[in-house]
């Protein structure tokens, strides 16, 4: 407090601060005798040459002090003034989210982030996502992460080097979408879209509740295949256990296979014989369509078609012209399309995967799990199957998670 008082330009870093904060100001009382107090706002009138007027005086001894203040706001600045102001090589702090909103901890999060330049190391221990989301927002590179976890009387240690950390700050999908919270979980579960996320949480809830047990996983997605592999090195860096679900489509793409296997510390090249034959027998189920055919089924819909044209009578006319294909229906159908050689290349290839932490979905993609609610509408699909509780006994998806949450254990102890 006696910095603050000397010091006008820390009184002022500290009272910006604030005002992001809790969206007030505060104000250094230079004039309360041998007390220095700090007081939550400022004079309307402003502070002039001493000595100060009445007025002045009335108006900074009637703003609340600091000292009177609830638990989060007091927390807060005794936090900042012993960064700011207090000048001591090594600060730690415990928790420091307790009694924050999460706004107001993302903030103090940032605030510490930038504060590295100035010559005071600070350890945080916390298990808050808004501290972390906070000090990886700016573009500092003093910041490292360390995850600590805990088996039986033993702790590992796993770290993220500052120039790690600042490669989250420049992803988009690390920074914006929820994943940090994988850091204090037993696992992290990467899917292709917020939908599958929602049914698989569903899904190993039901299991958790049957067994008496949490199986701490976070469930997070990347909006796609194509960035898959960034969420899974970011958490193994971390010695965070994290798996893939995919679609069996994941096959086709040959980058998304490369990137996605290397990122989960697979070599793509030992499964590269069995997936050429998955991909070949698929292949052999694509069947164009002829002119003649397409022609008849599109006059077909013409003549039953009723007043003007509309969107889904496009979209049937489109469908129309377009050929059988074997990818379409493998991911409507999953594995049973397969036969012979290629079933078996399909079992291995899912085997080797599973030890990587990658999860082909045995029915071809979240919606053959219940092929008795309609899928031409995803998000209206989910609802259906949720509303109806239709995943408590989806035996198929039921297996599916267990050997999910098999694969994390696992990893956890190793």
């Amino acid at each position: 407090m006696q910095q603050l008082y000397a010091n006008r330009s820390l009184e002022g870093s500290l009272s910006t601060l604030t005002m992001k904060a809790f969206g007030k100001p505060t104000t250094v009382n230079r004039y309360s005798g041998s007390m220095i107090h700090l007081h939550v706002g400022a004079p309307v009138e402003e502070e002039g040459q001493s000595p100060q007027t009445t007025s002045y005086l009335q108006q900074l001894a009637g703003l609340p002090r600091v000292d009177d203040q609830g638990d989060g706001f007091k927390a807060f600045i005794g936090m900042a003034l012993s960064v700011l102001a207090g000048a001591y090589p090594v600060v730690l702090l415990d928790e420091p989210e307790a009694f924050l909103h999460p706004p107001q901890a993302r903030l103090l999060g940032q605030f510490l982030s930038e504060q590295h330049a100035s010559g005071t190391q600070v350890i945080v221990s916390t298990h808050s996502e808004d501290i972390i989301a906070g000090l990886t927002s700016t573009a500092g590179d003093g910041v490292s992460i360390v995850r600590l976890t805990r088996e039986d009387d033993e702790a590992a240690v796993a770290q993220l080097t500052a120039e790690a950390v600042k490669d989250l700050y420049d992803d988009p999908l690390i920074r914006y979408y929820d994943m940090l919270n994988g850091l204090f979980v037993r696992g992290v579960v990467i899917c292709e879209a917020d939908s599958d996320c929602t049914y698989y949480r569903a899904v190993l809830e039901e299991i958790d509740q049957e067994e008496g047990i949490d199986s701490g996983l976070h469930f997070s997605h990347t909006g796609g295949k194509a960035r898959i592999h960034v969420a899974m090195e970011a958490f193994r860096r971390t010695k965070v256990p994290v798996a893939a679900l995919v679609d069996v489509d994941f096959l086709q793409n040959d980058v998304d296979f490369e990137r996605i296997l290397m990122a989960a510390g697979a070599d793509p090249a030992l499964f590269e014989r069995d997936r050429r034959v998955v991909i070949s027998a698929v292949r052999d189920r694509d069947q164009k369509k002829s002119v003649v055919a397409a022609r008849a089924e599109i006059e077909q819909l013409l003549r039953e078609a009723n007043g003007n044209v509309t969107s889904a009578l496009v979209g049937r006319v489109s469908k129309a012209l377009t050929g059988r294909s074997g990818w379409k229906e493998f991911k409507e159908q999953g594995k049973r399309l397969l036969h012979g050689d290629a079933l078996r290349a399909y079992g291995a290839l899912d085997q080797g995967l599973k030890g990587f932490g990658i999860f082909l979905v045995p029915v071809g993609e979240l919606e053959g799990f219940h092929p008795e609610y309609s899928s031409q509408n995803k998000a209206r699909w989910l609802r259906s199957v949720l509303e109806g509780r239709a995943y408590e006994n989806a035996t198929a998806a039921i297996e599916f998670l267990q050997d999910v949450r098999r694969f994390t254990t696992q990893q956890q102890v190793m």
